[in-house]
């Protein structure tokens, strides 16, 4: 089994035991795989105005405000 397959079915278990649905995990799992390599993309400074750019905001929040300024995800939300 490759890594990123176990990552995956270790973040299903997680998904699995706080109440999420068998048939989200997968488009969960791999839209947390897609936004940890966008961050680990960045270098060190853009990390940390990423970071600064959040401040207070939950996930929850900075997807809402993706949502609001993308018209194309906004439909979704």
């Amino acid at each position: 089994m490759s890594i990123k397959l176990q990552a995956f079915e270790g973040y299903k278990t997680i998904l699995a035991e706080s109440g999420i649905v068998d048939s989200r995990h997968h488009d969960l799992c791999r839209a947390m795989d897609e936004m940890h390599r966008a961050f680990c993309q960045l270098d060190l400074t853009q990390q940390r105005v990423f970071r600064d750019g959040l401040g207070e905001q939950s996930l929850i929040d900075a997807i809402r405000q993706y949502a609001q300024s993308n018209p194309l995800a906004n439909e979704d939300f």
